[in-house]
C-alpha cells in the first residue's frame, strides 16, 4: 500500500510536505482561529450530565451588549461635575500667570515635552527651567488652594 501524500497551499503553491509537519501546521492553525475567533465569541454549553444548558460569555464582548444583560460597572476616577470644577480652576489659575510661566506649563503639561526639549525652545538651562517649574508649581498651588470649596 502507497504511503499517504500531505501536502501544504502556501501563496497558492502545492508543497509537499511530511505529515509531522502537516500536523503541525494545522495545529497551528487551529490554535490561531482558537484565538482569534472561539475566545471573541459567546457559546453555549451544556452538561453531559444534568443537560443543563448556560451561556458562557466570550472574553471580547460588546459594551452594548454587557450593558444590555445588566452588567454593572464600577465608576473610576472623578465625576463629570468634579472633573469640569477642575478645569475651570485651572483656567482660571492658569489666566493668573505670566505669557512665561505660562509658556513653560503649556510645554511640560499640554505638550508633554521633557525638560530637555522645553529648555530647548524656551533657551533655558536646566537648572533654571526646574526652579522655573517649581515655583509655577508652588504659585498655581497657592492660587488653587486660596479658592473657594464650592466653587
Amino acid at each position: 500500500m502507497a504511503e499517504k501524500e500531505y501536502f501544504l497551499y502556501i501563496e497558492g503553491k502545492r508543497i509537499e510536505v511530511t505529515e509531522e509537519v502537516y500536523r503541525e501546521y494545522y495545529r497551528g492553525e487551529r490554535r490561531e482561529r482558537y484565538f482569534m475567533e472561539d475566545l471573541k465569541h459567546g457559546r453555549t454549553v451544556t452538561d453531559p450530565e444534568t443537560k443543563e444548558s448556560r451561556y458562557v460569555p466570550g472574553r471580547e464582548e460588546s459594551l452594548e451588549r454587557l450593558m444590555e444583560s445588566g452588567v454593572q460597572f464600577a465608576q473610576t476616577g472623578e465625576d463629570m461635575e468634579e472633573q469640569t470644577v477642575t478645569s475651570l480652576l485651572l483656567e482660571c489659575a492658569m489666566e493668573l500667570l505670566t505669557p512665561v510661566e505660562r509658556e513653560l506649563v503649556e510645554e511640560l503639561y499640554f505638550l508633554e515635552r521633557t525638560e530637555r526639549e522645553a529648555g530647548k525652545r524656551l533657551g533655558l538651562a536646566k537648572t533654571t527651567l526646574r526652579r522655573r517649574h517649581r515655583e509655577v508649581l508652588d504659585k498655581l498651588r497657592n492660587l488653587l488652594g486660596r479658592c473657594p470649596k464650592d466653587f
